[in-house]
C-alpha cells in the first residue's frame, strides 16, 4: 500500500473538527508562534498552544503519529521552545 499525502492550507483546527481522521492517518504540522497571532497576549497565545496541540493529538488515531516542527523564540529574555 502507498502512503498517501493531503495538504491542507487554511485554518487546520477547523478542517480537523469537520473531518475525522481516517485510520492509520498521521500528521505533520507546525503550530504559529506568538508572533504570528498579535491579537493575543503572550499568555492567550500560550494557552490556545497548548489546547490546539491536545486537538491535533486527540485527532490522530492511537498508533498514529503526529509531529510537530517549531522554532523556537524568545519572550522576555527567555527562549520558548
Amino acid at each position: 500500500m502507498s502512503a498517501l499525502r493531503h495538504i491542507v492550507q487554511g485554518d487546520g483546527l477547523a478542517w480537523l473538527r469537520e473531518h475525522p481522521a481516517a485510520p492509520d492517518t498521521s500528521v505533520i504540522t507546525s503550530l504559529p508562534d506568538a508572533s504570528e497571532l498579535p491579537e493575543l497576549s503572550f499568555l492567550e497565545w500560550q494557552a490556545w498552544f497548548v489546547e490546539s496541540t491536545r486537538a491535533v493529538l486527540r485527532w490522530v488515531p492511537q498508533g498514529s503519529c503526529a509531529i510537530f516542527y517549531q522554532s523556537d523564540t524568545r519572550h522576555d529574555g527567555a527562549w520558548v521552545d
